[in-house]
């Protein structure tokens, strides 16, 4: 990773990617497609191929001191919703891929394939624990995994999930205890329901 200017760089090797070609083209296309200018809170981020590198381009984000941003959360409520309509699964929304800023909360890392060969290991880019059973038994990430690492981000963001609490969540993934909610009950519920859950109520 470096930076240049007003945007951070990082490259991939397209060997990285373990996804179809077709699928990786796609996802590609979804990011720099997003309207960034309508939800603030999608860090703008473009990727593009030179010589069988992917190079990803994302603008430059001086983070502030966490908060509690009522109107900031709304705001990255709304643009996870956006994504879900598109079909988009981010796969690692946890407190590293928000950051807070003078303009509000901001997603980043926006991962041109979500299944890649890093350190010679095939791997999922998610964050454990924050990822669905589910998900973890059928291999493959989905927007409930996304709405889980949002729950859980909200929750330490107001600080009734801690660090000591994630040691025993990565033995067991065992969301309902932590968020009260099943997956089938986690899925029908919206970002907006989610942050009124489990922000609402601070």
């Amino acid at each position: 990773m470096y930076r240049k200017g007003g945007s951070i760089y990082k490259e991939y090797d397209t060997e990285q990617m373990l996804s179809p070609k077709r699928v990786v083209a796609e996802r590609v296309s979804q990011i720099n497609s997003f309207d960034y200018s309508r939800f603030k809170a999608l860090a703008e981020t473009k990727i593009s191929i030179r010589n069988d590198i992917l190079v990803y381009k994302q603008e430059f984000l001086i983070e502030n001191r966490p908060s509690l941003d009522a109107l900031g959360l709304y705001e990255l409520a709304d643009a996870l919703e956006y994504l879900e309509c598109l079909g988009f699964v981010h796969g690692d929304i946890n407190r590293k891929n928000i950051v807070h800023t003078t303009r509000g909360y901001k997603v980043i890392d926006f991962e041109p394939d979500l299944y890649q060969r890093k350190n010679k290991i095939k791997q999922w880019m998610v964050t454990i624990p924050y990822i669905a059973k589910s998900d973890i038994e059928r291999k493959r990430v989905t927007t409930l995994t996304d709405k889980i690492g949002f729950a859980y981000f909200i929750l330490r963001l107001t600080g009734r999930f801690k660090s000591k609490d994630i040691v025993a969540l990565s033995r067991s993934f065992n969301h309902e205890y932590y968020l009260g909610a099943d997956e089938a009950q986690l899925r029908k519920l919206s970002y907006k329901d989610l942050l009124k859950r489990y922000f609402g109520t601070t």
